[in-house]
């Protein structure tokens, strides 16, 4: 099979996992998934990521009752979010065996060139390259058999606090890594790919 076939498989074959085994994780594979994120592609190869490693057992506890806390008050202040709609284990966070914290660090030096444009344009570049850290690691995972969930806290200065990240380092996602308690079959759905691609302009017709 070539490479980009197995590279689709792959990309094709990840899933959203909410329900995770308890066992232990080589740290050779979490090694390897943070040398993925760490060659993903950034703005000026400005590598704007830090990450937290969390095995602690009382870390995590701590770490699930602020995420409980944070989800009670989402759920209050967006009640008509479809919240049940995908279930999650809902001690997730202290039962799986690792769980990376992904900061995004805006004030980088290979950054200021960016520094002559509006904020938001700089804001926007550092958020690609830490998505395509994330997305570097979550392949990785699967590539080794692992499940992993991008969750993306809001209200995260309670988790900021609670694990001493700097005021200056925005708080973009944690990702659970372990074994899930079942593997999903079949593909997730997606739009066919002719409804969603156009040529030339975004005006002209869906298929060339």
């Amino acid at each position: 099979m070539r490479k980009a076939d197995m590279l689709l498989d792959l990309i094709m074959s990840r899933r959203s996992i909410r329900f995770f085994k308890d066992d232990p994780i080589p740290d050779e594979h979490v090694k390897m998934i943070l040398e993925a994120a760490r060659w993903a592609p950034s703005p000026a190869n400005a590598q704007p990521w830090e990450f937290i490693i969390i095995k602690d057992p009382r870390v995590k506890e701590d770490l699930q009752n602020v995420m409980r806390r944070v989800g009670t008050a989402v759920r209050e202040r967006y009640p008509q979010f479809p919240w049940g709609a995908t279930p999650r284990d809902p001690e997730l966070i202290s039962k799986v065996p690792v769980v990376v914290v992904v900061c995004a660090d805006f004030d980088k030096k290979e950054l200021r060139k960016y520094d002559m444009f509006p904020s938001e344009h700089k804001k926007e570049l550092v958020s690609c390259g830490v998505a395509a850290a994330i997305q570097n690691m979550i392949l990785m995972a699967t590539a080794l058999g692992l499940g992993s969930l991008w969750v993306s806290p809001l209200f995260t200065e309670d988790i900021k606090r609670l694990l001493g990240i700097p005021q200056t380092l925005k708080l973009v996602a944690l990702v659970p890594l372990g074994y899930p308690i079942r593997h999903l079959a079949g593909k997730a759905l997606r739009r066919p790919l002719e409804t969603m691609v156009r040529y030339d302009k975004f005006s002209s017709c869906i298929s060339p």
